[in-house]
């Protein structure tokens, strides 16, 4: 009798323990659905942006520079302060 009490108070604590992980377990995976987090939002909607950003400033400069006409630019050179001139074939 004593040893089926025994079994019966580790059934109960193992079961005890069990609910306990169980309960634990579930508040955790519903924490981390219910927040996401500021900072993955703000990484996410910075990279959009970024990426739309880059698509309308390159959609601008295939529209306007063929547009231009542009003779020559002036590009100053890294030695002894000399100048030279490049001609631009836009």
């Amino acid at each position: 009798k004593t040893q089926t009490k025994d079994l019966d108070s580790m059934e109960e604590l193992a079961q005890t323990n069990l609910d306990r992980v169980s309960d634990t377990a579930k508040k955790v995976e519903d924490r981390l659905k219910r927040k996401k987090g500021w900072k993955k939002t703000l990484a996410t909607w910075s990279l959009i942006g970024t990426v739309v950003g880059v698509w309308v400033l390159c959609f601008m400069v295939m529209r306007t520079l063929p547009k231009r006409k542009v003779q020559s630019l002036d590009i100053g050179g890294a030695v002894g302060g000399l100048w030279r001139r490049v001609d631009s074939y836009f």
